[in-house]
């Protein structure tokens, strides 16, 4: 569309009215019900490491191995994300990673995993790329991530009869139709 765009990348979650946004993507669990918003698209995470580190210390073969590996975290308003949860035995299990460098910025935790130095949860959208490429390897598969979530465009309750709003919504969601990192 023709539209003017000011691009903010941020792990936090901005406010809408005092940043003057029309328009937030956001992953995960929406928890402000004020906000109008419309799915995107699935999102999964999957538990990563580098195929060196797993090489260092195992294949994990049930969720307690976990505990023997080296994890990274999050911090802050993230560290929900270092609960992990996965389906096994017909029931949810979690796992809390712990881990002696934390970060509240997503890329660099990433950064640090695709180096070997710990396994981490991490955004289908990121993980199925670098697995593609050998440079991670997915722990647990069978094991399904049972948090399944989403990727939602908000915004404010007054604003979605806007058309500029409205156009880039639809465009946004039309791209996000089809992800190229979703497995069937």
């Amino acid at each position: 569309p023709n539209l003017s765009l000011d691009l903010r990348l941020t792990d936090d979650q901005e406010n809408l009215i005092e940043g003057g946004i029309d328009v937030a993507i956001r992953m995960g669990t929406l928890s402000d019900s004020s906000l109008m918003h419309r799915k995107l698209c699935r999102l999964r995470r999957l538990v990563v490491a580098a195929p060196d580190l797993v090489a260092r210390c195992g294949e994990p073969k049930v969720v307690d191995d976990l505990a023997g590996m080296p994890c990274i975290a999050w911090d802050g308003s993230r560290e929900h994300l270092n609960r992990w949860r996965f389906a096994e035995d017909g029931k949810t299990k979690t796992f809390t990673a712990s881990s002696r460098f934390r970060s509240n910025q997503g890329m660099s935790l990433f950064k640090m995993c695709l180096a070997g130095l710990g396994v981490m949860r991490v955004a289908e959208h990121l993980a199925r790329p670098a697995i593609r490429e050998g440079r991670l390897v997915q722990l647990l598969p069978d094991h399904g991530p049972a948090d399944d979530t989403a990727f939602h465009a908000v915004f404010l309750p007054d604003r979605h009869l806007v058309p500029r709003i409205r156009t880039f919504v639809d465009f946004v969601a039309d791209a996000f139709r089809a992800p190229d990192w979703e497995e069937d």
